[in-house]
Order: structure tokens, then sequence, then C-alpha cells
């Protein structure tokens, strides 16, 4: 695909944009509901899920069909936890190679590439400030009851 990545038209509508022409009527919609946990995924990544699953719920950014992004993200947190915890055990950034000599810490290059996955996951999940500061989260508009409130349900006003 060439150009731009197309912007979900949930996200366009959050961010305000008011042009019927540039939203997608027919996009689907996925289940405003939470993912099943991957029974695949060890225990550091199942705390990052559980975490995680708790933040979109509480952006209503949570749904089903996030399971793949949600579960590569836990994978991916939880490996750059494990890569910093083993450069800080190995000697830090430069260690000493077999010979001798002075190298850059291998667990350090696995640390910044999942540092580098984790960001892009994460800016797919909305989960960064810059992320966020392209939503705009509205309001729920009062409920209207009575009879106007019926009348015009039947006919696809009012909150309809």
């Amino acid at each position: 695909m060439r150009g731009r990545k197309p912007i979900p038209t949930a996200l366009k509508v959050l961010r305000g944009e008011t042009r019927p022409s540039r939203l997608n009527q027919n996009e689907p919609q996925p289940a405003r509901t939470a993912p099943k946990m991957p029974a695949w995924l060890h225990e550091p990544a199942r705390k990052i899920w559980k975490q995680l699953v708790k933040q979109l719920a509480e952006m209503n950014l949570l749904s089903a069909a996030d399971e793949a992004v949600m579960a590569a993200y836990c994978v991916t947190y939880a490996r750059m936890q494990q890569a910093e915890v083993k450069v800080r055990e190995t000697g830090g950034d430069v260690v000493r190679s077999p010979n001798g000599f002075p190298q850059v810490n291998p667990w350090l290059s696995i640390q910044r590439e999942a540092q580098k996955e984790l960001k892009s996951l994460a800016i797919e999940l909305g989960l960064t400030p810059c992320a966020r500061t392209k939503i705009k989260v509205q309001p729920p508009r009062p409920a209207v009851t009575g009879p106007k409130a019926e009348y015009f349900g039947k006919c696809g006003g009012l909150n309809a």
C-alpha cells in the first residue's frame, strides 16, 4: 500500500471530522469488548496484558479485534524488560568480548529493537501521548425521554 496509512473512521470522528465524504460509513465495527488473553502468553506478558486491557477500557479504545496487536505489544514489552535486566546483570552498555576487547552488550541491541517495536505497537493502540493528542473524546449526549423522544426515535431522529 502506498501513501499514508488510512485513519480509522472512529478515530476521524473522535478527532472532529465533520465532512461526510471523508467518513467510511461501511467500515467494519468490531465489538467493544476485551479480547480473550492468548493461552500461550508467558507470565510477564500476562501481567502486562491485564494492565493493557484496563487502560484501553478506561480510554474506550478496547476491541476484541485487537487481540494480535495487544499480544505482540505485551510480548515485546516483556522482552524489553528482560533485556534491560540482562544489560544491567552483564555489565552495562559496554562489555568485554572473550578476547578482552570492549564491545556493545548484545542484550542492549535486543532491548533497543524491542523498544522500537513497542513504540510502533503503542501508537497503533493509542497508548502514546502523541497518539492521544489526535483523539478528541466527545461527551455523551444526554438521553432524551418523553413523548417527543418516542416520536422522533421512530423517525430516526433524536439519539437514534
